[in-house]
């Protein structure tokens, strides 16, 4: 995909950011833009759109963010289209600790008049201890789908309604804890540990890309440790 991507300047600490990025084949390998129709005909050629505002004032952090995907898969007779929204804020107190938190509501297009979404919503904590000490800590939280059909992948999907009925367990949270030690303003090096949790009724969701889960309800944690040197 090729990129367009467009920055605005700073008024104020407020700014505007975009995005779009058109494919260069439909999702069935036909480069021809006419809406498809299922089967072996044409899908229509995908592209993203991505909007941003955000605003930084003192120890205020604010932003807001847009993005919607076009026939970004075939469908039988349609081409799916996904779409999220999100808003994120942060505080920082005494300029040692910093608390966040975001929220995002993802809808996908599964089929034929149906769809799937999911809201979820993260909250974490910055403290710069004493000298080159500082902690990190978060928490993330996925709500149950809601809808019918898919989604694949870490974090993916599996519909709310299974023959009409709405049911839960399909959702699951997160937690992780690291220390970093900042050798110099250029140098730094941390340490962490992560715990994700999956509700009964789901094994989406793991630690980065690790291997794909076998049982619904599984846990599974990890530890990290990295080095990292700006030039």
């Amino acid at each position: 995909m090729k990129r367009t991507y467009y920055e605005s300047p700073m008024f104020n600490g407020f700014q505007i950011l975009g995005a779009f990025s058109p494919g260069n084949a439909g999702a069935d390998n036909n480069p021809s833009d006419t809406p498809g129709t299922g089967g072996g005909a044409a899908n229509a050629v995908p592209r993203i759109w991505s909007l941003a505002a955000t605003w930084a004032n003192g120890p205020w952090g604010v932003g807001l963010s847009y993005e919607r995907h076009d026939q970004m898969g075939a469908g039988g007779t349609v081409d799916l289209d996904d779409k999220a929204w999100g808003i994120s804020a942060a505080y920082t107190f005494g300029g040692n600790v910093k608390v966040g938190a975001t929220y995002l509501d993802q809808e996908y297009q599964t089929g034929v008049a149906t769809d799937l979404s999911r809201k979820t919503w993260t909250i974490g904590v910055d403290w710069k201890l004493q000298g080159p000490h500082s902690v990190q800590a978060q928490y993330a939280y996925a709500d149950d789908c809601e809808g019918t059909g898919n989604i694949g992948g870490n974090g993916g999907c599996t519909g709310n309604i299974v023959a009409g009925v709405p049911i839960g367990g399909t959702g699951g949270d997160a937690f992780s804890l690291a220390y970093t030690y900042a050798f110099s303003k250029r140098t730094q090096v941390k340490v962490g540990y992560v715990r994700v949790n999956n509700d009964d009724a789901t094994r989406s969701f793991r630690v980065g890309n690790s291997a794909a889960l076998t049982r619904t309800g599984e846990e599974t944690d990890g530890f990290a440790f990295h080095i990292g040197h700006r030039f």
